[in-house]
């Protein structure tokens, strides 16, 4: 106990502290820090020794606490709210959380693991895939968040980050439902590169430009009518929402022809 090393003298206390054996040199600086670190200690004299958990302020242990300590100042710093509070299906929610945590299995994340494939990108087909090329910088796959953002007469320059991009993607709305379209346009084109991606590296199959472009919209149009407040039926009129969220429609005339034919499969 504390009491059994610590000699009250006074007002003020000292630390008697002894060994079973005596010192090496090679121990000598850190017993030194170790003088150092208890020094830094404050102790309350006249007060019973106990047993305090310094990584939580009401001295409880808890396993979040803990959890938190492992996790540092860096993981902590990730948007988590934005990813597990999301109205997400849950293996996008996954999907996402990975990428910001840089654990998604890219090729150079499959190379550093100590798999032997190729350095290359399968959207671009020229550079090599990490998670930041492959979901926001690659050629493949910047038309589309591009053609997002000249729909709402936004020039933008990308972030370099997932995590950046899912902080910055913030907008006031007055209603609840056009706050969840717009938040989930960056998690469904992420989920929609990923699908792409693996269909190319796994299937050999790829899709048009085009038809990624239809993915999209259908793979949004599917989840905000599953989360929304106020549904909109028909894929025909789920056009005529976005353009309620200033969406430039002369932009999105190419896609007027996909809406309609697919719109007797949801209604």
């Amino acid at each position: 106990m504390v009491g059994d090393v610590l000699d009250i003298h006074n007002r003020g206390y000292s630390w008697n502290i002894t060994f079973g054996r005596g010192l090496q040199d090679w121990e000598l600086e850190d017993y030194s820090l170790f003088l150092i670190a208890l020094h830094e200690i404050q102790i309350r004299v006249g007060e019973g020794d106990c047993s305090r958990w310094r990584l939580a302020r009401d001295g409880i242990f808890s396993v979040r606490s803990y959890f938190q300590s492992l996790l540092g100042f860096v993981e902590s710093s990730l948007p988590w709210k934005m990813v597990w509070q999301s109205k997400l299906p849950p293996r996008v929610a996954f999907l996402l959380w990975t990428d910001m945590r840089g654990q998604v299995s890219t090729v150079d994340n499959l190379r550093r693991k100590g798999f032997y494939v190729t350095e290359w990108c399968y959207m671009c087909k020229k550079d090599g895939e990490t998670i930041n090329h492959l979901f926001i910088h690659c050629d493949g796959v910047r038309w589309l968040w591009d053609s997002i953002l000249a729909s709402q007469s936004m020039n933008w320059v990308l972030l370099r980050r997932i995590e950046d991009l899912v902080w910055a993607w913030k907008r006031k709305f007055r209603d609840k439902d056009s706050k969840l379209l717009w938040n989930l346009i960056p998690r469904c084109i992420v989920w929609c590169i990923w699908r792409e991606r693996n269909d190319r590296y796994f299937e050999d199959q790829t899709k048009t430009t085009e038809q990624i472009r239809e993915l999209f919209y259908l793979t949004l149009y599917t989840w905000f009518n599953a989360v929304a407040k106020n549904p909109v039926v028909g894929l025909s009129n789920f056009l005529l929402f976005l353009s309620c969220l200033n969406f430039d429609l002369s932009l999105l005339r190419s896609n007027i022809h996909m809406f309609k034919k697919y719109e007797n499969d949801y209604l």
